[in-house]
């Protein structure tokens, strides 16, 4: 006690000569001061390192969840092209009963005709069920798949020269189809019978 106020004395040996001893003494306003002082930094430090855990979990947690629903939509999305393709399949077999049927020769080539376009777009949609990657269409695959549907059961050869890599958006990839289908349609229809390129 000095001065009414209470001391905590303390000493230390010398690290350089054990034998000696240093001595120190502080007021215990002082000694509990910094421990109050240091205990508040460790709860900061403890509860920054709670927080970041849990924060951390939360994330891993909803990056999880949004990686499942990903997979689930694309998962969906693949059962979706290849049930548009069952369907324009089952559409192009009752035309091609229907054509079967049709004893005038103009009307059965234009049935013959539509089953060929919409054994076309069946095609398109069996590449868009097994690509790889559903944000981006290979579109040379897409034209060659189209392109072979439409030399059925026709007596022109194509011959499809493209870029490679040629990628687009799947809305993008099947209007070009639709576009290259009338385009090569109407050159089946008006040409001549020769090769065509």
């Amino acid at each position: 006690d000095d001065a009414g106020e209470a001391r905590l004395a303390s000493w230390a040996a010398s690290e350089r000569f054990p034998p000696l001893f240093a001595a120190s003494s502080e007021t215990l306003s002082d000694v509990l001061a910094t421990w109050r002082t240091q205990a508040l930094e460790l709860a900061g430090i403890a509860l920054f390192a709670v927080t970041s855990f849990g924060a951390f979990l939360l994330f891993a947690s909803r990056a999880s969840r949004a990686n499942a629903a990903a997979s689930r939509n694309e998962l969906l999305l693949r059962e979706v092209h290849h049930r548009v393709k069952n369907n324009l399949q089952l559409v192009s077999a009752l035309v091609d009963m229907r054509a079967r049927r049709v004893i005038h020769q103009e009307t059965r080539t234009e049935l013959e005709q539509v089953r060929t376009q919409v054994m076309a777009f069946a095609n398109v949609y069996e590449i868009l069920q097994i690509s790889p990657d559903l944000d981006h269409i290979e579109f040379s695959g897409l034209l060659k798949s189209l392109c072979s549907a439409l030399e059925i059961g026709s007596r022109i050869k194509l011959s499809v020269a493209t870029e490679d890599d040629l990628h687009f958006a799947p809305q993008i990839a099947l209007s070009l189809c639709i576009v290259c289908n009338e385009l090569l349609t109407n050159a089946f229809k008006y040409s001549s019978g020769r090769a065509q390129r």
